[in-house]
């Protein structure tokens, strides 16, 4: 196990977080913004693949 460890969650910006993704869209090109919906779609994707 690495070193390494995630920021605790910050409440403030995940209430936030349509309003973020469309501003990220606004600014980053094609399919760079990777947001919640999408994680949940891919998760069902794979989870039908190696089911």
């Amino acid at each position: 196990m690495s070193g390494i460890s995630m920021p605790t969650s910050d409440a403030a910006v995940l209430a936030r977080h349509d309003e973020v993704v469309r501003a990220l869209r606004r600014i980053v090109p094609g399919e760079g913004v990777i947001a919640r919906e999408r994680i949940e779609h891919d998760r069902e994707k794979l989870a039908d693949f190696f089911g």
